[in-house]
């Protein structure tokens, strides 16, 4: 009695301990599909992680061109500003050459109105002077009285002892004679002077239209080399708000950029991974302080590209800073 009593005591311990021992496996079977399901969780987020280290990475080589063609577009921008400057400045010394011919030639004008006015004076007075044939026919009244007073002179000689009333007559005829000859030679050096002046007028008049028609030319090459620098002029500040544009799509995707770079930051909490891209918001943020510091060595940079660069050097620090705080919450 007492030995089936100690039986069915161990048979029932032994179905005790098989119920536990089943409770276990069930339990070691239940961490065993935990520790599966982990397992595939763990090496889903091992591929995602992989691709996203590649989307990083495609992500970054495209920062680096667009930061690379970014600066050169500021290179670019920069000598177009300096030939801009070069332009107008030889703008403004053409426009002071152009105004300086244009007094020349108001004052070759006035000079040439001047010679006019003096050459219409002088041919007035040439057609009131009298003719070649008139001071021809003069001189050749001028020799018969000669002729006519050397046979007077003659007669006289002869003739010592002729009354008084003939003498009268005769020193009459002598005052005429003189006064004849006073008035000739009057006549001829009055059209003597007239033929002179005329001919320095004309000289005149000849140097003043030379003088007119350079300056005129000179006017007229000024003129088309202020068009063309003007010309110049407008092509750079249309090469400019080109270059003013694409630099602010360049902008715009190195933004876009950054957050996407943020947005791969909060999906991924790994310390590596954080430290990576710190590194590289870090090297963004050198390259950033190199260019304002380069751009505040230049004069010659706009100031409101240097503005917009300490702003885009803000907002990425900024944006490291949440990106660095997001990626430390979940830890």
């Amino acid at each position: 009695m007492n030995e089936a009593v100690k039986l069915q005591k161990q048979l029932k311990d032994r179905d005790m301990e098989i119920h536990r021992l089943h409770g276990k496996c069930e339990a070691l079977q239940e961490g065993n599909k935990q520790l599966c399901q982990q397992h595939q969780e763990l090496r889903g987020y091992q591929e995602r992680y992989s691709k996203l280290k590649e989307e990083f990475e495609l992500y970054n080589n495209e920062l680096n061109k667009v930061k690379e063609e970014n600066y050169l577009l500021a290179l670019r921008y920069t000598q177009l500003n300096e030939e801009k400057s070069v332009a107008v400045t030889r703008t403004r010394e053409l426009q002071l050459e152009n105004d300086q011919m244009k007094c020349r030639l108001h004052g070759i004008q006035e000079e040439c109105r001047m010679a006019k006015r003096l050459s219409s004076k002088l041919k007035r007075d040439i057609e009131k002077m009298p003719t070649r044939q008139s001071v021809r026919r003069l001189e050749l009244d001028n020799g018969e009285l000669q002729s006519t007073i050397q046979e007077l002179q003659y007669l006289v000689q002869v003739r010592k002892n002729i009354p008084t009333t003939e003498k009268a007559l005769l020193d009459i005829m002598d005052h005429d004679r003189r006064e004849a000859l006073e008035d000739r030679q009057e006549l001829v050096e009055k059209f003597h002077n007239s033929a002179m002046e005329l001919q320095q007028a004309e000289e005149l008049r000849d140097k003043a239209l030379k003088v007119r028609v350079e300056a005129q030319t000179t006017y007229a090459q000024s003129m088309l080399d202020n068009s063309r620098y003007r010309r110049q002029v407008w092509t750079l500040e249309e090469k400019m708000d080109n270059l003013q544009l694409e630099l602010g799509k360049k902008e715009g995707e190195i933004g876009s950029l950054k957050s996407q770079l943020c947005q791969v930051k909060e999906g991924n909490g790994t310390l590596d991974h954080l430290d990576f891209c710190e590194s590289m918001n870090s090297r963004l943020n050198l390259i950033d302080c190199h260019w304002y510091n380069t751009d505040q060595e230049e004069d010659t940079f706009p100031k409101f590209c240097r503005q917009r660069r300490t702003m885009r050097m803000e907002s990425s620090s900024t944006q490291s800073r949440e990106c660095a705080g997001t990626a430390d919450g979940p830890d």
